[in-house]
């Protein structure tokens, strides 16, 4: 069934690249830096040429390059107040999210350190996957009072959501996801949102690992001996569109090895799909049917799937032979920290320390009332909309440039400022 379905995706992809080319991969409205990137690559392999021989399809237009001397890049939030943060009682925030995590946690962390800077504090709650107690924890703490919210709303419970936080008059944003109605391709955003560059992450990520395989393994990539995995969770729609880049990508680069080298391996039917025990567990039993293969590369659309199909990898003889990557680089960050330098290689990220700036701008200008969710952030908002979404450029981050970001993200908090309106 799983390579029936690798086939039917395969061949869907494959005719969308062909017909496409050019078209929009991910939802989303670029911050005016980036503009918008190709859906699947403008390239595939060239008729009559090896598969191993197919040059990288396009990058999307996005991706940053991290190198000497390298800044984040410079968004403008457009943050208008009517005081000086700390003219006034500090803001009581709450994040609810579904699950906990890496990436919550390293959001936490941002937001917090943003607090620093404009006089706010967050409190996060886990709704360990139920849907009740998302609704039940934005009650009680509306009923207490907090000055906003950031919630994980998602397309599986926004209407209650939206009806919820209309009715009980709460200030808030998406979190970790964002809220649409039509469909991936063609969303119409039903709230604002500052989010990740989803679709083009997963792809961005494939390619790469692809192009630095040799750097990483010392061997030629040769795509008939390598199988391609994306571990992902199927429910969230951020983790489908950052599946689908992937997919798309090695698609585009590899059309006649889809149906027998690449799959995506789903983690819902694990107790906690985001973990590092559920990417173990979904890349351990395809690794040992498929012994063809000599080598493995692997994208996790969670940080911690990624760290368990690495760890499943290397614990079946795949260390030197397989590269895995991820959204999101606050786990290899601290494990690069502590002398990590196995086979978990890279991530694609926007910082978390400017996601987290971006969120809390939108958050505070609402509960201050200097702009409404229509008129926040109008520069970016993307024709025929009603709300705004903004998608933040990223960069691939490994080992070799992690101190390079980890530095320009250090005095990120300096930078940032503030209008004072009436």
């Amino acid at each position: 069934m799983k390579k029936l379905l690798a086939i039917l995706m395969a061949i869907c992809i494959i005719a969308a690249v062909a017909a496409c080319g050019g078209n929009e991969g991910t939802p989303g409205s670029s911050a005016p830096a980036a503009s918008s990137p190709p859906a699947g690559g403008e390239s595939s392999a060239p008729a009559g040429s090896s598969p191993s021989q197919a040059p990288p399809a396009s990058p999307p237009a996005d991706v940053v390059v991290i190198e000497e001397g390298w800044e984040l890049p410079n968004l403008d939030f457009q943050l208008k107040l009517k005081q000086d943060p700390f003219s006034r009682p500090t803001y009581q925030i709450l994040h609810v999210v579904m699950a906990p995590g890496g990436m919550t946690s390293a959001l936490l962390d941002a937001l917090n350190e943003i607090g620093k800077a404009l006089n706010f504090e967050v409190t996060q709650e886990s709704a360990n996957r139920q849907a009740e107690e998302f609704i039940n924890l934005i009650e009680v703490y509306a009923g207490q009072g907090i000055d906003g919210m950031l919630l994980e709303a998602e397309v599986s419970n926004q209407d209650r959501v939206l009806e919820l936080a209309r009715d009980l008059d709460i200030k808030w944003l998406t979190g970790l996801g964002s809220i649409f109605t039509g469909s991936l391709d063609d969303p119409h955003w039903a709230w604002p949102a500052v989010q990740m560059d989803d679709f083009n992450m997963g792809f961005e990520s494939m390619n790469w690992m692809i192009d630095n395989w040799e750097r990483f393994t010392g061997t030629p990539f040769e795509a008939e001996k390598i199988g391609a995995v994306s571990v992902y969770f199927s429910t969230p729609t951020v983790h489908v569109n950052r599946s689908r880049g992937a997919a798309a990508a090695y698609a585009a680069r590899f059309p006649n090895l889809v149906a027998s080298n690449f799959i995506e391996l789903d983690t819902v039917a694990e107790a906690n799909p985001v973990s590092q025990a559920a990417g173990a567990a979904v890349m351990g039993p395809h690794v040992a049917a498929n012994p063809q293969f000599d080598g493995w590369i692997v994208f996790g659309t969670a940080e911690d799937n990624a760290d368990g199909a690495a760890t499943s990898l290397v614990e079946m003889g795949f260390g030197d032979m397989s590269m895995v990557t991820t959204r999101g680089a606050g786990t290899l960050l601290r494990l690069w920290e502590g002398g990590y330098e196995g086979n978990y290689v890279a991530a694609a990220d926007a910082s978390t320390i400017q996601w987290a700036h971006g969120l809390m701008a939108g958050l505070l200008m609402l509960i201050e009332g200097t702009e409404t969710p229509e008129t926040l952030w109008q520069s970016y908002k993307q024709p025929g909309q009603t709300y705004t979404m903004i998608r933040l450029p990223f960069s691939m981050i490994e080992l070799e440039n992690s101190q390079l970001y980890s530095d320009a993200v250090a005095g990120y908090t300096d930078t940032i400022t503030w209008e004072i309106v009436p």
